[in-house]
């Protein structure tokens, strides 16, 4: 499994990750175990969490299904949003690194990532508070959900004005039916060193190639267990996923691979964390970000992003 760094850090991940949502959510603690250890068979190393998934059973799951193999892996998990809004005082960070350490079962985490920025907050005092908790060595590296690009250059003044840790990284929803998701940050990020983790890679599913245009939801698929998770734009966006099938087809590709692999090409992109419900979704997710896209694949789909 080939492993890359996060933006300018030494914190070093496989490029496939798995994101570990469906924990607590869609499937229970014994199934959580049997998808932990097909990653782990699979040479993942990279596990994405947050203290919201599940109500923070994600994050149990993951600490017992890991056990004694915590130290091969790379855990990140997420603060921020599990009040009614989001919160970033120092004290409720505090609070929630403490529980979050507790349920994963672990002196430290890998990399701990502000949900979503907070306007309740001053910047500088998040920042003070994450870097207390680096110092104090519960915390490596640190980083941010949802950033824009004056985000990221205001964290990354004032880190540098504090002289505290800073952001190495950002995760933003970024695939093939939100392609633009990665430009707006890219040049804050290139500039600043963050590297930059794409959430929803498969888009909530809909480029596993188990949904298509004009047909039926799949009776197991996460959108009929959760059909709040619907987009308002779900019409236009399956239209888009045809589009991206005939083109796998052409190709001789998978829509998976079409859609995880133009990920792994992405310069800036160190990890790419796909949810997976069970086993055998981890090996098809982990096999789709090992392929390479050669130059005339991605100028196609280049071409069908732009139509």
């Amino acid at each position: 499994m080939q492993t890359r760094i996060v933006g300018d850090s030494l914190l070093a991940v496989t490029i496939a990750g798995l994101g570990c949502n469906n924990f607590g959510t869609r499937i229970d603690e014994a199934e959580s175990r049997r998808v932990v250890a097909a990653a782990l068979d699979g040479g993942i190393r990279f596990f994405d969490t947050a203290d919201v998934y599940g109500d923070g059973r994600s994050e149990e799951f993951l600490g017992r299904a890991l056990g004694e193999r915590r130290t091969e892996v790379v855990i990140a998990t997420k603060f921020g949003l599990k009040t009614s809004r989001p919160d970033c005082s120092q004290p409720w960070i505090m609070r929630a690194a403490e529980d979050s350490l507790r349920r994963l079962a672990t002196d430290f985490i890998d990399l701990y990532l502000l949900h979503r920025p907070s306007e309740a907050t001053p910047i500088d005092e998040m920042l003070e508070t994450l870097d207390r908790l680096v110092q104090q060595g519960k915390v490596r590296w640190i980083g941010c959900c949802n950033a824009s690009g004056s985000d990221i250059e205001r964290a990354g003044e004032l880190a540098c004005e504090l002289g505290s840790a800073r952001f190495v990284c950002i995760q933003n929803e970024w695939n093939l039916l939100a392609p633009r998701g990665g430009n707006e940050p890219s040049w804050p990020c290139l500039r600043r060193g963050l590297g930059i983790i794409p959430h929803s890679p498969l888009a909530g599913g809909l480029l596993s190639g188990k949904y298509r245009h004009g047909q039926p939801l799949p009776a197991s698929s996460r959108l009929v267990a959760m059909p709040h998770l619907i987009p308002n734009d779900f019409q236009a966006r399956m239209a888009a996923v045809e589009r991206i099938a005939a083109l796998a087809d052409e190709l001789g590709r998978t829509m998976l691979e079409l859609a995880l692999g133009w990920l792994a090409g992405q310069a800036l992109v160190p990890t790419i964390i796909a949810g997976a419900a069970t086993p055998t979704q981890v090996r098809a997710n982990a096999a789709a970000t090992a392929v390479e896209l050669d130059a005339h694949e991605l100028a196609a789909i280049g071409q069908v992003l732009d139509g």
